[in-house]
């Protein structure tokens, strides 16, 4: 057990001493990004960490950015942040459960009823080394739940959104 662990350890130092040393960098940054004025954009996982510096990024570009988290209090933090930043800009939001299934159809509905259409989804949102026997509300292991199965849900009942963008 523990030799697997030294060995699976060493492997991924290697392989990121080696990325550092070949790696050329990001092809795509922030100085990138087009005008995305009149654009509608959807974060998830946006009160924290990567999804909520996405959201900076385009409310920098001008996009009207809905941000979904799973509870109101840190939604009201993250817009809090956003505004301070980005005082004029567009933001709204969505609540989404991602443990529980139920959640992800009520709010899409809520959110067709603001919007005809999205230029572009970005799905942040995931868990990673929950507890052993962690399960969603409805009984699948968590991690499959979380970042497959709601996520899954979430991009098939947007679908019609994304596909109705206009020319």
């Amino acid at each position: 057990m523990l030799s697997e662990i030294v060995e699976t350890l060493t492997f991924f130092v290697k392989a990121s001493y080696e990325a550092m040393l070949t790696n050329p960098g990001p092809f795509f940054t922030e100085k990138d990004y087009p005008d995305l004025t009149g654009q509608k954009w959807l974060v998830t996982g946006a009160t924290g960490g990567i999804g909520l510096d996405v959201s900076k990024l385009l409310l920098g570009q001008d996009a009207e950015v809905w941000l979904v988290g799973r509870s109101q209090t840190k939604l009201d933090s993250a817009i809090k942040t956003l505004q301070q930043q980005f005082p004029l800009g567009k933001i709204r939001y969505i609540i989404i459960d991602y443990t529980d299934l139920r959640s992800v159809k009520p709010a899409v509905e809520q959110l067709r009823g603001e919007v005809d259409h999205l230029n572009g989804i970005i799905h942040n949102a995931g868990v990673m080394f929950v507890p052993k026997g962690s399960v969603t509300k409805q009984g699948y292991e968590e991690t499959i739940g979380v970042n497959n199965l709601a996520t899954s849900l979430l991009q098939d009942l947007l679908d019609p959104l994304i596909e109705n963008v206009p020319n």
